[in-house]
């Protein structure tokens, strides 16, 4: 079963239950599937349905070693082929369109979100994008939108770059009239390479909800790091290459929120229970880069959902003991909690233990609080850990 949260407020407890059933096959570069799944809210929820699914998916072929450092070269089979990745941050302004309504008749008013992005090459100068963002400046607190597509990424010098692209998804809550929650955007900008790995862009978009009135203009900001080669590379039989490790940590992460302010929801709320995962990129020995992604399951909170990205440090104990701790910000927002904007801050500090295999478990306090608004709350955190060090192409 899935846990996972839900954009609606059909209950106000969302632990969401998803089994699934289905047949999957080949289709050129890419993988069909398709079957049936069913969906239960078992702690107090109204919504159970089952339902027909069907999915495409593209899979890109990587190396991951046991956790530990990478420093030798790896023997590559015939035709082995690197391509490019980059992974980013970005902020993003939306100008709604003239006659764009919110829930319940009412003007929709500007706002902006912040989130996360994923670019994998495909083939020449094209690519598949995921990109995540939540509103975390305006009136639409709760606002949250999955975007994936296709883009083109076409070089004008050698550290300029036009960009181009279509997307699809799901966007909803924050009373934005969505209609079912489907969205179109396209997107046009331009990239600069601030050196061999970091760029930053800046584009337009223009984005649509066919099925409601959210018509909205966007102009984004974005920062992204590029892993493995630049173009490209395709290695002969039996070549040797050292490849760029890169060490991550996966979690599986509960928080759980108890009221520092008389003022931190819209209504009486006892406290919120929050899951999903988080993900650190070591950086140096000591220091990380880490984004999460949580949503309530407990609680009286069921639409509230947050992302936060920040950065960490963890300083070794003994025996695989080590203090940690963290700063985070983002957009968080649903559920009745008085965050305002949907700007929020999180710091956190904690023991952590990982042992000689690739588990670890996690423990923390910390306090969350919005920008904006009444919203404030101590956390107590766990999480179990995975260690792995994936490997990219030469550079």
């Amino acid at each position: 079963p899935e846990l996972q949260g839900e954009f609606g407020s059909a209950c106000r407890r969302t632990l969401l239950l998803r089994e699934s059933v289905g047949l999957a096959g080949p289709l050129g570069p890419f993988r069909w599937r398709g079957g049936v799944s069913r969906v239960d809210f078992p702690n107090g929820g109204t919504i159970a349905g089952t339902q027909w699914y069907a999915g495409l998916d593209r899979r890109f072929a990587g190396w991951a070693l046991d956790a530990g450092p990478w420093d030798g070269p790896l023997r590559l089979g015939a035709g082995t082929t690197f391509m490019p990745t980059a992974v980013g941050a970005f902020v993003r302004h939306y100008r709604v369109r003239p006659g764009s309504l919110a829930e319940g008749g009412v003007p929709q008013t500007d706002f902006g979100v912040v989130g996360a992005e994923w670019r994998g090459t495909l083939s020449g100068p094209w690519y598949a994008s995921v990109e995540a963002g939540g509103a975390a400046r305006g009136q639409s607190n709760g606002y949250m939108e999955i975007l994936g597509g296709l883009g083109v990424r076409v070089p004008l010098s050698r550290a300029l770059f036009l960009d181009a692209g279509l997307s699809v998804g799901a966007g909803g809550g924050g009373a934005v009239d969505t209609g079912g929650g489907f969205l179109v955007a396209a997107r046009l900008g331009a990239e600069w390479l601030i050196d061999e790995r970091d760029a930053v862009a800046l584009g337009v978009e223009r984005m649509k909800a066919p099925g409601g009135h959210l018509a909205v203009d966007g102009l984004s900001l974005s920062l992204r790091r590029q892993f493995g080669p630049r173009q490209p590379v395709t290695a002969a039989a039996g070549t040797e290459l050292t490849l760029e490790p890169h060490r991550l940590r996966l979690r599986v992460a509960e928080q759980t929120y108890r009221a520092a302010s008389p003022a931190w929801a819209t209504r009486p709320i006892p406290s919120i229970g929050v899951l999903g995962v988080q993900v650190d990129y070591d950086l140096t020995e000591h220091w990380y880069l880490t984004g999460q992604g949580l949503a309530a399951y407990r609680g009286q909170s069921g639409a509230y959902m947050t992302g936060l990205i920040g950065a960490g440090v963890h300083l070794p104990l003994a025996r695989g003991w080590q203090l940690e701790a963290e700063a985070l910000a983002g957009a968080a927002g649903g559920g009745g909690v008085a965050v305002a904007s949907g700007a929020v801050g999180q710091v956190s500090a904690g023991l952590g233990f990982e042992g000689a295999g690739r588990l670890g478990v996690h423990a923390s306090l910390g306090k969350i609080r919005s920008l904006q608004g009444g919203f404030s709350a101590d956390v107590i955190g766990l999480s179990v850990s995975y260690r792995t060090t994936l490997l990219t192409g030469p550079r």
